[in-house]
């Protein structure tokens, strides 16, 4: 959860606003004082919404960009901790992996780790993959805009990271069943092995000799286990 962050974040704001106003003697060009100003009350309602009542999806979309990642869970912002090499280079084994079948293939769109997908409303929840693959069929029909993906993707694939409790893991894993993911996979470097997450109950660990078969969601998409995994 944030709130006391976003307070001091607000604070900030101002405190920048006031010092750019000393600095060029109490004289800002409008565009910028506008934009501080804007930046100040998107922040300031974020900050009041996570004290006081749940955040929406459109406000953690329209949140000033501080580097860091969050997730919308029953309307309330989580922080996700910055990755490490090894997840980061695992996460971008099988995203090429995946990526260049699809793309081949025409079977749909894969997407990184920043997307969020808008899985409930009333509470809002956004939560965000390492890798997704959305089949074509299941993408929205509308022109693509920069709002969330109102949809659970077909497949979503989380790297484990050091820092990641396990029951945290596997709760997302099953987050991801219930809203109607057909397809899990919890990739986890230290190990070198892929958990498959099917059904909440039918959930295969396989071993880097293993041939990992996602061809049920992905059609044809067929791989070693070793290969998710930097030599």
């Amino acid at each position: 959860m944030l709130g006391q962050g976003h307070v001091f974040n607000t604070l900030e704001s101002r405190a920048t606003l006031s010092l750019h106003c000393r600095q060029t003697g109490g004289v800002l060009n409008w565009k910028e004082y506008f934009s501080v100003l804007e930046r100040y009350f998107i922040t300031l309602e974020c900050a009041m919404s996570s004290l006081t009542n749940t955040i929406t999806a459109e406000q953690l979309l329209a949140m000033p960009d501080d580097g860091n990642r969050y997730e919308l869970i029953k309307g309330e912002l989580h922080m996700m901790s910055p990755v490490g090499n090894v997840h980061g280079e695992t996460a971008a084994n099988i995203t090429a992996l995946l990526w260049n079948h699809v793309r081949q293939h025409r079977l749909g769109k894969v997407f990184a780790a920043e997307t969020g997908f808008l899985l409930s409303r009333n509470p809002d929840m956004v939560r965000a993959p390492d890798i997704a693959f959305v089949a074509k069929k299941s993408l929205p029909t509308t022109d693509a805009d920069s709002s969330y993906l109102p949809l659970a993707p077909d497949l979503a694939v989380e790297v484990v990271s050091p820092s990641d409790l396990s029951t945290r893991v596997e709760e997302k894993a099953r987050t991801w069943l219930d809203m109607g993911t057909a397809m899990v996979l919890v990739v986890d470097p230290a190990t070198r092995t892929v958990r498959v997450y099917r059904t909440k109950d039918a959930i295969a660990v396989l071993a880097c000799s293993d041939e990992l078969d996602a061809s049920a969601v992905v059609p044809g998409w067929k791989l070693a286990v070793s290969d998710c995994f930097s030599s």
